[in-house]
C-alpha cells in the first residue's frame, strides 16, 4: 500500500464521522480512495465496513496509544500517511493534483518528510510568529504549480513542528512523532515535535518540511469552556458535511431501487460515490459565516500576540518558572499537563528564570 487516509476519531464523535469522511472524500481523495476511521470500541464484524470508511477500533487508551497501535498494525506497509482529525470539515478543493504532485515529490526526494494542508488557523500562526515558517522563494513545482495561495517551508525550532492539521507524512517519520503512546492529543503534538526536531537534527542531510496554503477546511468543535460543542465554524459547516453525506445516502437508494447489485461494502462505496451524484456546495450564508469567524479568531490571535510581545517571558502556571520563548516553557516539565487546565492559566510578564 502506498498511501494511507486516515482520520482519528474517538466513539463520542460517532454522529460526525459519515459527514466529515463525505467531505474529505469529495473534496480531497476522491471516491475510489479507501479512508480508515480510528474508533475506540469493539463492533459487530459487521459494522467494521462502513460504506464511506473503514472503522477500525482500537481500544478506550489513550489519544497517542489508538494513534500508534493503528500505525503499528494496520499500516505497517503504507509509505505515507495522510491524516486529519475528525473535527476538520473540507468545504473546498485541494486539487488532485496538488495530493498527487505532495506524494510525488516526497516519493522522488527523500528529504521531504511531510507536506502540510494549512488551513486560516495555522496561516495565522505563521504570520503572527506562532510558527517558525517562512515562504518559499523557489517552491518545488509539484507544489506551486497548484497552490491557490503560498507554499511555506518549515523552520526546525517551531514548537508546533508536529501538528495534527491535515498532513500528508512520511510514514515512518509519522510514526517517530506519534510515539509508543501514553499522551493525550496536546501532549503529543508538544512531545512528538521533540521527537522530530531530534530526528531532524540527527539526519546529515537537510530534511524539507513543506506546507501549502489552500484555505479549504476548518477544525469545527471546541472553543473556551466548551471543548466538546460546535464552535462558530461547525455551527457554518457541519450542515452542509451533513448534506453532502445525505446527497450520497440518496444516490445509493435510488440505484438499489432501480435494481443496481450491492453485494459487498465496496460496491455499496460504489453506488454512493457514483458520477450520478449531486451534491450540494456550500451556500453564501455559510461562507460569509466562516469568514465572519476567521477575522474573530485573527483578533483573539493579534490580542494574544500582543500580550505576548509586552511580557519578557511566559510563565508556567504549575512551578511559576519564567521562560523567554513559548517553544522554551515547553521544555518545562509541567507543559504536559492537562490542555485546557495549562493553557487557560499561561500568564506573561516578569524575568526569564
Amino acid at each position: 500500500m502506498s498511501r494511507a487516509v486516515v482520520v482519528h476519531s474517538s466513539d463520542a464523535r460517532a454522529p460526525y464521522w459519515a459527514p466529515v469522511v463525505a467531505c474529505l472524500r469529495r473534496h480531497v481523495v476522491g471516491d475510489a480512495c479507501a479512508v480508515d476511521v480510528i474508533t475506540e470500541q469493539e463492533r459487530e464484524p459487521s459494522q467494521h465496513q462502513h460504506p464511506l470508511f473503514n472503522c477500525y477500533p482500537a481500544g478506550t487508551a489513550d489519544f497517542a496509544s489508538r494513534l500508534a497501535t493503528y500505525l503499528g498494525q494496520e499500516q505497517a506497509s503504507a509509505r505515507f500517511v495522510l491524516y486529519t482529525q475528525d473535527d476538520f470539515v473540507f468545504f473546498d478543493d485541494i486539487p488532485t493534483q496538488l495530493l498527487q504532485g505532495a506524494q510525488a515529490l516526497m516519493e522522488e526526494d527523500e528529504d521531504v518528510i511531510f507536506v502540510r494542508f494549512l488551513n486560516k488557523s495555522e496561516q495565522a500562526s505563521i504570520k503572527y510568529g506562532l510558527v517558525h515558517a517562512k515562504t518559499c522563494s523557489s517552491p518545488p513545482s509539484a507544489l506551486a504549480s497548484h497552490a491557490e495561495h503560498c507554499v511555506v517551508s518549515y523552520d526546525d525550532n517551531s514548537p508546533w513542528l508536529f501538528s495534527h492539521q491535515a498532513t500528508l507524512w512520511r510514514a515512518d517519520v509519522f510514526r517517530t512523532c506519534v510515539g509508543r503512546g501514553g499522551e493525550t492529543a496536546f501532549e503529543n503534538e508538544v512531545f512528538g515535535t521533540r521527537r522530530l526536531q531530534k530526528l531532524v537534527r540527527a539526519r546529515r542531510r537537510t530534511c524539507k518540511m513543506f506546507g501549502v496554503c489552500v484555505d479549504a477546511y476548518r477544525t469545527v468543535v471546541g472553543h473556551p469552556g466548551q471543548p466538546g460543542e460546535l464552535n462558530g465554524y461547525g455551527e457554518a459547516l457541519m450542515p452542509y458535511a451533513r448534506s453532502v453525506c445525505a446527497a450520497r445516502a440518496r444516490n445509493g437508494a435510488r440505484n438499489e431501487s432501480a435494481g443496481a447489485k450491492i453485494d459487498s461494502a465496496s460496491s455499496l462505496s460504489a453506488l454512493l460515490h457514483s458520477s450520478s451524484c449531486v451534491t450540494p456546495a456550500l451556500d453564501v450564508d455559510s461562507r460569509d459565516a466562516v469568514a465572519k469567524y476567521d477575522r474573530q479568531h485573527q483578533l483573539v490571535m493579534r490580542v494574544q500576540v500582543a500580550m505576548r510581545a509586552q511580557a519578557k517571558c511566559i510563565i508556567c502556571p504549575m512551578c511559576s518558572r519564567a521562560f523567554d520563548s513559548l517553544a522554551g516553557m515547553y521544555s518545562c516539565d509541567h507543559a504536559c499537563a492537562d490542555d485546557k487546565a495549562f493553557v487557560s492559566r499561561l500568564r506573561y510578564g516578569g524575568t526569564p528564570t
